[in-house]
């Protein structure tokens, strides 16, 4: 019922939605190791007792690498969420645009069609 066209986007969405997500794996080691650093780096913190002028210095050391840490997760963390925030409007959008389409299916109807489709291509 639904037009190829329509489906076909459906498809490609759920692709690069299944492909951002097995790339999610990735993600979380680059995540874990920037925990790790960040975790160091308290540590070492957490070891000065006393404020002479060279452990403040040390210490203002320490919080450029926390930003510098801070910065890599979000540069790790960022183009995701950009990636999952546009693949959420472009189902939106494409969802809208169906419903406009064809107003006498109903929302089920729509989104189990749309469902069969991505059964099909095993994306489901």
């Amino acid at each position: 019922m639904i037009n190829e066209q329509f489906l076909s986007s459906a498809v490609s969405i759920r692709k690069k939605y299944l492909n951002l997500n097995s790339s999610l794996g990735e993600y979380r080691e680059k995540i874990t190791g920037v925990q790790k650093d960040l975790e160091k780096i308290s540590e070492e913190l957490s070891k000065i007792t006393d404020y002479t002028e060279e452990k403040v210095k040390k210490m203002i050391s320490f919080f450029d690498l926390l930003e510098l840490e801070a910065e890599k997760l979000l540069s790790i963390v960022e183009p995701l969420n950009n990636e999952l925030e546009k693949l959420s409007k472009d189902e939106f959008i494409l969802y809208e645009n169906m419903c406009k389409r064809y107003p006498n299916l109903t929302e089920q109807e729509i989104i189990d069609e749309v469902h069969e489709r991505l059964k099909l291509e095993n994306l489901l």
